[in-house]
């Protein structure tokens, strides 16, 4: 039998990405307990596997931030030398050189923080087996009172259901 402390390193080292045959040779077990572990501790994975993929997600995005507020630093410190020079300076035109690169530096790790924000809102929440094994989201609701998935469109109450099927011609009584 193996400790709950392996289990719990399969998880860490699974959720990582780590295949079973290198799992099984770091942590010495067999492949087929691991392939059943693998199974039996899906959502746990799955769950580990989330919360390292935002904690990465939020260090990026902390850094992608930083670069930004020490590049729009840069910029302003260089916007006003440009103010305070005359133009008659030999190294103005490096500098309004300087301040172009710079914007444009500015400008793409903006967009890179756009995209970060973007894909962190993107990041799908792992389902629990319980829920993802009731196929018919419609059961799900009936089951608990509320749906499965949050409509994407809360406010788009207009929606409307099919019409009936047409009933069936009535025989005529002779």
């Amino acid at each position: 039998m193996h400790t709950e402390d392996t289990k719990k390193k399969f998880i860490e080292l699974r959720a990582q990405g780590w295949s079973l045959a290198r799992i099984a040779a770091r942590l010495h077990v067999a492949k087929s307990t691991l392939v059943f572990w693998n199974r039996e501790l899906r959502w746990d994975i799955h769950s580990l596997r989330a919360i390292e993929r935002e904690s990465l997600q939020e260090k990026i995005l902390a850094s992608l931030k930083q670069d930004l507020a020490q590049i729009s630093t840069q910029q302003n410190n260089l916007q006003k030398e440009i103010a305070r020079r005359k133009l008659g300076d030999v190294a103005t035109d490096k500098l309004f050189h300087l301040a172009a690169l710079l914007r444009q530096q500015l400008q793409k790790v903006q967009e890179q923080v756009e995209f970060a924000e973007r894909i962190g809102q993107e990041i799908p929440l792992p389902i629990h087996p319980m829920v993802s094994s009731l196929a018919d989201m419609g059961e799900f609701e009936a089951k608990y009172g509320f749906p499965m998935v949050r409509p994407l469109f809360p406010d788009s109450g207009t929606q409307k259901s099919a019409p009936p099927p047409p009933e069936p011609p009535k025989p005529e009584n002779r």
